[in-house]
């Protein structure tokens, strides 16, 4: 796996729809990644989207039981990843067509950072 993408959320299930659909909006074709999207015990109906909803392949989603908060809800979802990078990106983003391939290319291309 070459890039794992983790969001974190807590009851803002109309701003994660979205930024998951910019992610799937995004040029990800030649990246072999998967989704993480840690649910921080929300209680709006974020703790029923499940990967079938998602309409991505290799999506999973961790709901946490009590609030952890970001920081922790990060380090969960980095700790359930398999790619060589993490990407982490806020549930309230919409993100550019070309971020993530630019952000992996990049890296990619230079290690050192």
């Amino acid at each position: 796996m070459d890039l794992s993408i983790v969001i974190t959320t807590r009851n803002r299930k109309i701003d994660l729809l979205e930024c998951i659909d910019s992610i799937k909006e995004s040029d990800l074709k030649n990246i072999e990644h998967e989704l993480i999207i840690v649910d921080d015990a929300s209680d709006d109906g974020t703790e029923k989207i499940t990967d079938k909803n998602i309409g991505l392949k290799n999506v999973k989603i961790i709901h946490n039981d009590t609030q952890q908060m970001m920081v922790r809800s990060r380090n969960i979802g980095t700790k359930n990843s398999t790619g060589k990078y993490v990407l982490f990106i806020d549930d309230d983003n919409v993100i550019d067509k070309q971020m993530i391939s630019d952000l992996f290319t990049f890296a990619d291309a230079n290690k050192e950072y």
